[in-house]
């Protein structure tokens, strides 16, 4: 009896009496059961839970299964409420947008700096990409050069078939200058029919070769036209890169004066006419076209050096007639007014476009401006115009230079720039200054009359001026002094 109670209390009896087996039988139904409860599956739903792990344990752990991620949110989380889906939706519209004007404004740039007709640079991007040359070149020590390239008679070609086909013809010229290119060579238009190249490592002749070959190629084109070309190596040819364009452009005038002479030649030999007035015509073209080359060699500068030079000539021309110059005379002053400065492309930008005062040593090198504007001018066969613009910084009292000049040994045309020059630095604005109205411009003129400048030119200015009273207006502004002497 004791042992029959015994036995129905044994868990291992309570079991082999459920599941219906002998002792040591498999009881699936009970494993079964038993793992319902422990982890609430049949009665709760869930999924069953991992056995725990004992201490001992190294056996790899099983990834959890997938449905769990699923059905089961994690915590920290939640659903996106509907306005912040919007939310969302409109802040990836505005990036969009940014993204699409970001690649507008790209191309844009690219559009500002291509030649839309050519799609070579423009003159713009020329010049830049010069100066970003240059002092690559001056940094590695390198030679560079440039080549100007002018389509001869193209103008004929415009008048006898028309502006379209003129465009087609540039750009088939364009399309022949591109080819002809190596890596790293640049190529623009930079007028009407002038392209310019930039040719980093390469000397003077081999930029010559290779416009010959361009020439050559254009010819081929059957477009019965060539080009004259030009070339100057950096720094040979000019320290800075306004000398060395311009050394490139009088090189162009040069080859292209020669052409023009050899054909007139044959001409004059054809129709038996004395070729001295046609030698006359071409010398003047020439002189012409050194002329349009120096202006433009001022203008690439800088901003400040063009206007400067423009408002010098104009007063130039105010005091010559107020003097009463014979007009021939005043033409040639304005003129010199005009390259007063030319000799500036020689001097290095760091020195020329300092913000502050000059050291001694700049002083020095700022002073041969003068010489270096001789020169060009000379060279440019303006004889009276080099000699007037060699001599305009010197002083009535012998103080100036380049050979101390005194009284009356210094040109009238050098006296009359001295004081236009003066005048308009004096009411000009600088970065490290204001201009002064022309009012006290005038007065230190006046106080240093009869040692610095010329009583009678700084007495015609004051008259020119006074004829118009916004010159001497106390509030008169800088743009009121330029609407008089236009």
């Amino acid at each position: 009896m004791l042992t029959a109670r015994r036995a129905s209390r044994s868990p291992r009896s309570m079991c082999s009496s459920a599941g219906g087996g002998p002792p040591g039988a498999p009881r699936p139904a009970a494993d079964a059961l038993r793992a319902g409860r422990g982890s609430g599956a049949g009665r709760h739903g869930g999924s069953p839970r991992r056995p725990a792990r004992s201490a001992g344990d190294r056996s790899p752990r099983l990834p959890r299964p997938a449905a769990w991620d699923a059905d089961r949110p994690r915590p920290g989380v939640r659903h996106l409420l509907p306005k912040e889906t919007s939310l969302l939706e409109l802040y990836a519209a505005e990036a969009a947008l940014a993204l699409a004007n970001a690649n507008l404004v790209e191309r844009l740039e690219a559009l500002v700096r291509v030649d839309s007709l050519t799609g070579l640079l423009n003159h713009r991007e020329y010049q830049e990409e010069l100066a970003r040359e240059l002092e690559r070149a001056g940094r590695d020590q390198l030679p560079l050069s440039v080549a100007m390239l002018d389509l001869d008679d193209f103008k004929q070609i415009n008048d006898s078939y028309g502006h379209a086909e003129g465009d087609r013809i540039l750009r088939l010229v364009g399309e022949t200058v591109r080819r002809m290119l190596e890596p790293g060579d640049s190529a623009a238009r930079i007028g009407g029919d002038e392209f310019g190249l930039i040719l980093p490592g390469r000397r003077a002749a081999e930029a010559d070769t290779l416009a010959s070959q361009i020439d050559r190629q254009v010819k081929a084109l059957n477009l019965e036209l060539g080009a004259s070309w030009g070339v100057a190596e950096w720094p040979t040819a000019g320290p800075s890169q306004s000398l060395l364009l311009f050394s490139a452009d009088r090189a162009l005038y040069d080859r292209k004066l020669s052409r023009r002479n050899g054909a007139t030649k044959a001409s004059t030999e054809r129709e038996r006419r004395p070729a001295s007035a046609d030698y006359t015509l071409t010398a003047a073209d020439h002189q012409r076209g050194l002329t349009a080359a120096l202006a433009r060699a001022v203008d690439a500068k800088d901003a400040y050096t063009r206007s400067h030079c423009d408002m010098v000539a104009e007063l130039c021309v105010l005091v010559g007639q107020e003097l009463e110059l014979e007009p021939r005379r005043v033409l040639k002053l304005r003129l010199a007014g005009l390259l007063h400065d030319v000799g500036k492309i020689g001097i290095a930008d760091a020195i020329l476009q300092k913000p502050g005062r000059l050291s001694d040593d700049e002083f020095e090198v700022m002073k041969t401006h003068t010489t270096l504007g001789h020169s060009i001018l000379f060279g440019a066969e303006l004889f009276e115009e080099a000699y007037w613009v060699l001599h305009h910084h010197e002083y009535l009292d012998g103080s100036g230079y380049p050979d101390g000049l005194a009284g009356e040994t210094i040109p009238l045309e050098s006296r009359i720039m001295l004081v236009a020059d003066a005048f308009e630095a004096m009411t000009s604005d600088r970065p490290y200054r204001r201009g002064r109205d022309e009012r006290a411009a005038l007065d230190e003129l006046q106080r240093c009359a009869g040692t610095q400048f010329d009583p009678n030119c700084v007495a015609a200015l004051s008259r020119a001026l006074r004829r118009d009273a916004r010159w001497l207006s106390e509030s008169s502004a800088r743009g009121g002094v330029k609407s008089v002497v236009a």
